[in-house]
């Protein structure tokens, strides 16, 4: 194999090699940390340039003092001990063995140099600056350019008497060498901050993908309908965790639902096939065996029964599908649930007597909620019929309403057989019936209605077990206090 021909293999991975940084410097968080390095960098740059000036200018003033503490000095030499003790103490001062930056200069106008270590007399005096070339010991390579050309020096020149003039002066190199150290310093932290800044951000960016690469394969693994994955939390808190644990809770939503979807799937089509059954059978043994046209009647209208079975099984689901997805607009307002019990409990007066059920009633007054009133009204009458038609013949059934402080309980109780603790979960579920109950008339939707309705009211339902009442199910809505009726208008 000749290794300089092209190869689709050496291709791709050189394309995806150079494909890893740049997808890790394009990032949103590569970005703003390369910002956060800019705005930094910014700082310490002017930062600089202010410790720079400050110390320059405090460094030049200390030589200042300096300088003029020494004029000061050496004129009161001058004048209490005259010229010749005066010339004395600037050679003492301008022996190597001292300070190597102060310089002084004793001269006369008529006679030239008197004492001092500076070869050269300034034109004028007072202050003034003297550009003098850096002593050969003090070039080295390790210097810049303008570092090894040379020096400045402060003086500050007095006429002592008739020609005599003094002069002393400072050394700009130390200040110089302090203000090179400072730069040197800055430029040093500089770039530590800007390798700093570029390996934070690639750092960054690199957790940063990889959740977002997590993300991706999680997206991937739930399109192809694998709806048991979930995002991955680190438990670190962060915005990607928050993004995670609201996906998480929406695919157990979405699961949820297709589940139910299924599960209603699978009780349509079984729950519906004995009334379909009943009604093709029907048909068929009128075709068979009828022979008057009052059979034909007799069984058309056995027929058109089984439909309405049929069709009230549909409207039933689609009224609990309705409420479920919020697809019917709630008639919010002030629901007296005092005036509706008693209503619901006078129209099954009869209904519970001719089915041989005592039907008592414990209602609080004035009991109210904000809700809708034909929905309440609906999950009432389906507990109510649920009671009537599981307790036994002469059996008892109870309605309480009852009012506390910061709750409303709406409890239909009978002494039937109640429901078993383990099937509780499962009642809620459409066309879900106890074995014991398929002998009896029903579609199972009741108490699927009922759990939408409290749903949809933010209440919750309570199972309850009493000695006196019997086994119940109560609609609890839970509030901080319930107004009065008046305060709940509209």
């Amino acid at each position: 194999m000749n290794l300089f021909e092209p190869s689709a293999g050496r291709d791709t991975a050189f394309a995806r090699l150079i494909e890893t940084p740049r997808r890790y410097v394009t990032t949103a968080h590569f970005r703003l940390t390369l910002i956060f390095a800019v705005a930094f960098s910014l700082s310490v740059a002017v930062l600089f340039g202010v410790i720079y000036w400050t110390a320059g200018s405090a460094l030049r003033k200390q030589a200042g003092e300096t300088v003029m503490r020494d004029v000061a000095l050496l004129r009161d030499v001058y004048k209490h001990q005259g010229e010749k003790e005066l010339a004395l103490e600037i050679e003492s001062r301008s022996q190597p063995s001292m300070r190597a930056d102060l310089y002084y200069r004793l001269q006369s106008v008529s006679k030239g140099l008197i004492a001092g270590n500076f070869p050269e007399a300034p034109a004028v005096l007072g202050w003034s600056i003297v550009e003098r070339p850096l002593p050969e010991s003090l070039r080295g390579e390790d210097k810049p350019p303008s570092a090894r050309e040379g020096y400045s020096v402060f003086l500050y020149g007095v006429r002592l008497s008739g020609d005599l003039r003094l002069w002393v002066g400072y050394d700009n190199h130390p200040i110089f060498e302090a203000q090179e150290a400072i730069v040197r310093a800055f430029i040093w932290a500089f770039a530590v901050t800007i390798v700093l800044a570029l390996t934070g951000g690639m750092f960054l960016s690199w957790r940063f993908l990889k959740r977002i690469d997590d993300i991706n394969r999680t997206l991937k693994s739930i399109n192809a309908l694998r709806l048991n994955d979930r995002f991955t939390v680190r438990g670190s808190g962060d915005e990607l965790d928050r993004l995670a644990l609201n996906l998480n809770a929406m695919l157990e939503r979405i699961q949820h639902l297709m589940d139910g979807m299924r599960q209603v799937s699978s009780d349509v089509a079984h729950d519906l096939k004995t009334p379909l059954s009943r009604l093709r059978q029907r048909l068929e043994a009128a075709q068979r065996d009828a022979k008057t046209a009052a059979d034909y009647d007799a069984a058309i209208q056995g027929a058109l029964d089984d439909a309405d079975g049929i069709l009230t099984v549909f409207a039933t689901l689609l009224r609990i599908a309705q409420i479920e997805a919020g697809g019917r607009r709630l008639a919010l307002g002030a629901v007296d649930l005092s005036t509706v019990c008693s209503a619901i409990a006078d129209a099954y007066a009869a209904v519970a007597e001719d089915k041989n059920r005592d039907l008592t009633c414990t209602i609080d007054s004035e009991v109210a909620i904000r809700g809708d009133r034909d929905m309440m009204m609906q999950a009432l009458v389906n507990l109510l019929e649920n009671a009537l038609n599981y307790s036994p013949p002469g059996g008892r059934v109870h309605i309480a309403l009852r009012k506390e402080e910061k709750a409303v309980s709406l409890c239909v109780f009978d002494d039937g057989p109640g429901i078993p603790p383990d099937e509780r979960d499962n009642v809620f579920r459409r066309f879900y019936r106890l074995e014991r109950s398929r002998s009896t008339p029903g579609s199972g939707l009741g108490l699927a209605i009922v759990k939408a309705v409290s749903d949809l009211h933010g209440a919750r339902i309570v199972f309850k077990d009493d000695d006196e009442r019997g086994f119940g199910v109560c609609i609890r809505f839970q509030g901080d206090g319930f107004p009065p009726l008046a305060g709940m208008a509209g």
